[in-house]
């Protein structure tokens, strides 16, 4: 990335800078350079020099700097210092020791896809967005060349203001056409909504390395359908703001289905019957230590039956109020719930996005029949009924007996199609909404 070459004919003079080395920047309009100053490392960014007296460009300067300079946001690059000297104005912002987020990707090409890696750059992502909105600021440049990963804990930092917008700088706004919004290449109104499309893309680059829309069916399940959206071509149908976005990252794109499934999974647990475990004489069954953050109790009467077991579940703290814990054999589990979500997500999480995908545009316009959509409904149904030994297959990878892996397929098929049947009736409800909202000349929700 640097250019070792001393350039000190740069250094402007009020800065009494010690060093300066020229960085590659991918910019078409700007230089930058890193800068010792005063025992410390900034960078100065300035005008290429055939645009150092072009009034525009001074302007979105001096506008960058109006706009950054009040910012504090961790994950925004600080705003020091402007001036002038004879090549022209310059501006001065703290140094991140990092890439582009260009750069990182390239080399660290499947560093979002491990472990919360890809969360934690959404969420540093959309809190930087989040406050330049609450300071009435769009940045409309949203790009993976504006977007720098620290070497430090890999932080996010966002820069580069030149062509955003607010209400005292209207006129030197900008894109990039690559990650630019429909609605800036068509010249029409901007607002939160071009921000989140910004925001779709870099998530859409980071973890894919593409900047192909059609490249989110790569993407995690929970994200598929909130980066989907963001990268919707109306504005209409993406989110109105960040607050509806993070909503929907903090609850789930399908709350409905998400309860069933945390229903589905307690049904599970009841549903054991034959899991390897150790023999206990008395229903104080001592969970072996160092295990009892993992592991559920379950003691197995005589006959039990997943109808049965509710009442036989002891939790962390003891057995629940007014339960007798029946005689008999104790067994236990150290299932962990998050890798029986992921084998779950593995089988039914393809039917689930490819229904959503079928009817949500149709749901949302009016545009559906509901013979359509009760079509839907049953081949949903019937791909569900189908995945049972699918799923038994799975989860066995991460249940030790194979017995209770077919027990909760069972039962988590049986909610999964209780699901299906609940998320039809409430887009049936939708769909008449719409269809109502449409007659009466309306646009639907």
């Amino acid at each position: 990335m640097e250019n070792s070459e001393f350039t000190s004919q740069y250094i402007p003079h009020d800065l009494f800078a010690s060093e300066i080395i020229r960085l590659e920047s991918a910019g078409k309009t700007s230089d930058v350079y890193k800068m010792l100053l005063s025992g410390k490392w900034v960078f100065m960014k300035r005008p290429k020099e055939h645009l150092r007296n072009h009034a525009q460009y001074i302007a979105a300067f001096e506008k960058e700097f109006d706009l950054g300079f009040p910012l504090e946001h961790p994950n925004i690059v600080r705003y020091l210092n402007k001036g002038y000297d004879q090549n022209g104005i310059y501006i001065i912002t703290n140094y991140v020791d990092g890439l582009t987020l260009h750069d990182f990707v390239q080399q660290n090409p499947e560093y979002f896809k491990q472990g919360n890696h890809f969360a934690n750059f959404v969420r540093q992502v959309l809190s930087a967005v989040d406050y330049l909105h609450k300071m009435q600021i769009l940045h409309l440049d949203l790009k993976p060349d504006n977007v720098l990963i620290t070497h430090v804990d890999r932080q996010v930092k966002i820069i580069d203001l030149g062509m955003s917008y607010s209400d005292c700088h209207q006129l030197t706004t900008g894109k990039t056409e690559l990650y630019a919004a429909p609605e800036q290449l068509e010249n029409g109104e901007i607002g939160t909504w071009t921000d989140i499309y910004g925001l779709g893309k870099l998530a859409l680059y980071a973890y894919t390395g593409s900047t192909d829309n059609k490249a989110v069916k790569q993407l995690p399940r929970k994200y598929r359908k909130i980066v989907g959206k963001c990268l919707k071509k109306q504005k209409e149908d993406r989110y109105t703001d960040t607050e509806e976005l993070k909503k929907d990252l903090e609850e789930n794109p399908n709350k409905t289905y998400r309860i069933l499934l945390f229903i589905g999974l307690a049904a599970a647990f009841l549903g054991l019957y034959k899991i390897m475990g150790v023999t206990s004489g008395s229903s104080n069954t001592e969970v072996p230590a160092g295990r009892r953050d993992t592991i559920i109790m379950v003691e197995k009467p005589a006959s039990m039956t997943p109808a049965t077991t509710n009442k036989n579940i002891s939790s962390r703290k003891g057995k629940a109020a007014g339960t007798e814990t029946p005689k008999g054999r104790a067994f236990w589990t150290n299932l962990n719930p998050v890798d029986y979500q992921n084998a779950t997500d593995k089988v039914l999480g393809p039917l689930w996005y490819a229904y959503h995908d079928a009817v949500e545009d149709g749901v949302r316009a009016g545009t559906l029949s509901e013979e359509e959509l009760t079509d839907r409904y049953n081949e949903l149904v019937n791909k569900l009924q189908k995945s049972e030994k699918s799923l038994e297959n799975e989860l066995q990878s991460v249940i030790p007996h194979p017995d209770s892996a077919r027990v909760d397929a069972a039962a988590t098929i049986r909610n999964e199609i209780e699901s299906a049947k609940m998320t039809h009736e409430e887009n049936l409800k939708r769909l008449r909404q719409a269809k109502s909202s449409l007659s009466h000349g309306h646009i639907g929700d």
